[in-house]
């Protein structure tokens, strides 16, 4: 959530997230949540760590174990394309069944099977997550 935020938000915001981060991975020994990142999440990471002077974890990941970009990849329908477009303009969700022409509960269950999808639990991460995996970007 915090390398997702560092595109939106300037890194000194989000320091003391940072900082918990290179302290947990530091203190762990263990890189893999780092090794999840697609490489340019991970470089973002690594550049607010630079620029805020905090220090990296020691060990570095190895470049077979990075996630490929396309893994992390969300495909979404059309119909959840469209939902989650207007969720990024429209806050009320009978206004967005009125544009999208179907009743509250479709919108209901259409946000609940989006953001199962996006792996989240709210509007405001579900359009972090878009931004990061670029999918408002049509």
């Amino acid at each position: 959530m915090t390398v997702a935020r560092l595109h939106m938000e300037d890194p000194a915001s989000l320091r003391a997230d940072i900082e918990k981060i290179s302290g947990t991975i530091s203190a762990l020994n263990n890189q893999w949540p780092m090794a999840l990142l697609p490489e340019t999440e991970l470089e973002l990471l690594m550049t607010a760590w630079r620029e805020l002077g905090i220090p990296e974890p020691e060990t570095p990941i190895p470049a077979e174990a990075r996630m490929p970009a396309a893994l992390s990849r969300i495909t979404l329908s059309p119909r959840e394309s469209s939902i989650l477009a207007t969720l990024a303009t429209v806050s009320d969700r009978a206004e967005i069944a009125r544009l999208h022409y179907v009743s509250l509960n479709t919108v209901k269950s259409q946000l609940r099977s989006l953001y199962k999808k996006l792996g989240v639990g709210s509007r405001e991460a579900a359009l972090l997550v878009a931004h990061q995996e670029h999918l408002l970007d049509n």
